[in-house]
């Protein structure tokens, strides 16, 4: 992957541009020497709003109906759209999309819905700083259960599942690890307490291992102020982190006993990195 997180996006951007109507793109993401995927997926939704695999599916169904368009031809014979089993579920799913089938843009009378591509660019805004600390930490487990999200709907989905663990155990200072999965479009989600003699109702443990952390300090309601560092983390801070480089995918936040929609509710977010040297 590459160090420059701003370097990645473009990477994997067009990569995607470059295969956008083969079927095999997935797999080339997957296997491509220049960016871990999964690292990318939960970044992504982040920063854009959508997912990688809706991404490359609003992009699919612009070109092709702005090839449709301009041709003035479609027939199901000719056509065999990537990523789609059958024609039939193809124009459901183009008519979802563009408001038309695709017969229906031959004319001319009716016009595509266009989604242009991304194109990343550094915004610098403002002059407040998004601080943080270094801080090496050993290795400790976390008792709790793991979950399974997708990165489609997990924005809604964790909150709720959060609050609503966060409020039974209220005094509990507790640790939720985002992870790759071994789905493309899915990550895995622990979520629980290191103090183990309290976590009555832990199933599983997860070892968070020895690294070096940026940690990043919250103060707010969650998941809203949560979001926003994030997403500025992402912005502002990775693509120009040149003294330390990322060295897992896993994402950690820390969240201290209290009510997490209390606007002064306090949480950490921790990146796990290592030094960058000279040689390197």
């Amino acid at each position: 992957m590459s160090e420059n997180l701003f370097q990645t996006f473009q990477n994997a951007i067009d990569l995607i541009e470059d295969h956008l109507l083969d079927p095999n793109l997935f797999i080339l993401l997957e296997t491509n020497p220049f960016f871990r995927i999964n690292h990318l997926q939960r970044a992504f939704k982040d920063i854009s709003g959508i997912t990688i695999s809706q991404y490359i599916k609003y992009r699919r169904m612009s070109e092709i109906g702005l090839e449709i368009y301009t041709s003035r031809h479609y027939t199901r014979k000719e056509f065999k759209p990537a990523g789609f089993s059958s024609n039939k579920a193809f124009e459901k799913a183009f008519k979802d999309f563009h408001g038309y089938l695709p017969q229906e843009l031959t004319d001319g009378k009716n016009a595509p819905k266009v989604f242009s591509r991304f194109n990343i660019m550094i915004n610098i805004t403002g002059g407040d700083l998004l601080n943080y600390s270094v801080s090496y930490h050993e290795q400790f487990s976390v008792y709790g259960a793991d979950h399974h999200f997708s990165y489609e709907s997990s924005h809604e989905e964790i909150p709720e599942l959060f609050v609503k663990t966060a409020r039974k155990y209220s005094d509990l200072t507790l640790f939720s690890i985002a992870r790759a999965s071994n789905e493309t479009d899915e990550f895995d989600y622990f979520l629980g307490t290191s103090e183990y003699e309290k976590a009555i109702d832990a199933l599983d443990s997860f070892i968070i291992p020895s690294s070096k952390y940026l940690i990043f300090k919250i103060e707010g309601q969650y998941p809203g102020v949560n979001f926003a560092v994030r997403k500025r983390i992402f912005d502002e801070v990775l693509p120009g982190l040149y003294k330390y480089r990322l060295t897992s995918t896993m994402f950690i936040e820390k969240y201290y006993p209290g009510d997490p929609l209390s606007d002064s509710y306090k949480s950490e977010i921790w990146i796990p990195v290592e030094d960058i040297k000279e040689e390197d």
